[in-house]
């Protein structure tokens, strides 16, 4: 009888430590399929950008940019209105982005922008009679005009992250490969190993649960800190893509932790089901 229970209980302990193990693998399962669908796609940054205000901030700070650029040719302010086109900005940003995304030399093309602004300035010139608007004042003023519209197009970080991203994007997809088939395995292992399906099936829930929990810890420690809205970066446009896109990615989790979380409610429920009555 004392072997018996020394043997149930080397049993239940050993159980429990796969399903420990089980939480980890899983965690890190979840969590790298997470990051490689948001940190490392395309579609969840350019979703971003697009729900921010990144765009109308960026346009108002490269026209501010020009205007000082301006004064000093004796431009008026009101040749700067609307002169800096929404959707040619959109463009170079996605190009920007889906060069990043492609492993591609980051660079931001300005020829539209240069032959626009020089149409700009010829019609500028003309409207006030001046006929004269051409030489190597012209050329520098736009020179250094889409020099100011190319360094704002560019996404600050991206280029000095691009190599580690397409490493580090490599390693995510073993890892998260690599954590689903220990946890299929493990998961087969409890089933298969128990003659009771209820036990396994409460050993499982032990496993989503716990990572379920700590998946959802992450978001709300982060989130309720405030440590989002501390982040200060030089530009507006900037600081409010960087916020959005850490406040969206850090939300987006919680519905990783759900997904946990109902798993483990739903093997706890089976658990119930399959239990046999004790009466």
């Amino acid at each position: 009888m004392k072997n018996l229970f020394k043997s149930k209980t080397a049993s239940k302990v050993c159980y429990l430590i796969i399903s420990f193990i089980l939480a980890l693998s899983l965690t890190i399962c979840a969590l790298s399929a997470f990051v490689k669908m948001t940190v490392f796609s395309k579609d969840f940054l350019t979703d971003t950008v697009n729900n921010s205000n990144y765009y109308a901030d960026l346009c108002d700070e490269i026209t501010d940019s020009l205007i000082d650029l301006g004064d000093a040719s004796g431009l008026n302010k009101s040749f700067f209105e609307d002169l800096v086109d929404e959707v040619l900005v959109r463009e170079g940003v996605q190009s920007y982005i889906d060069s990043f995304y492609a492993g591609e030399k980051l660079s931001v093309s300005t020829d539209r922008f240069s032959r626009d602004l020089r149409e700009s300035i010829a019609q500028y010139a003309q409207s006030r009679g001046i006929k004269d608007y051409s030489g190597e004042s012209v050329d520098f003023f736009v020179k250094e005009a889409s020099k100011i519209y190319a360094d704002n197009i560019k996404i600050s970080y991206l280029s000095s992250l691009q190599k580690s991203y397409l490493n580090y994007n490599r390693i995510l997809t073993i890892v998260t490969i690599a954590a689903a088939v220990v946890s299929v395995l493990l998961i087969l292992f409890l089933i298969l190993t128990n003659e009771w399906k209820h036990r396994a099936c409460r050993y499982i829930f032990y496993s989503f649960s716990g990572s379920g929990l700590f998946v959802l810890g992450i978001p709300a420690i982060v989130l309720s800190s405030g440590l989002i809205g501390k982040i200060t970066i030089i530009t507006r446009a900037l600081n409010d893509l960087y916020t959005t896109y850490l406040t969206t990615f850090f939300t987006n989790m919680f519905i990783v932790a759900a997904m946990l979380l109902v798993i483990s409610f739903v093997m706890l429920f089976v658990h119930f089901k399959l239990r046999p009555d004790e009466t």
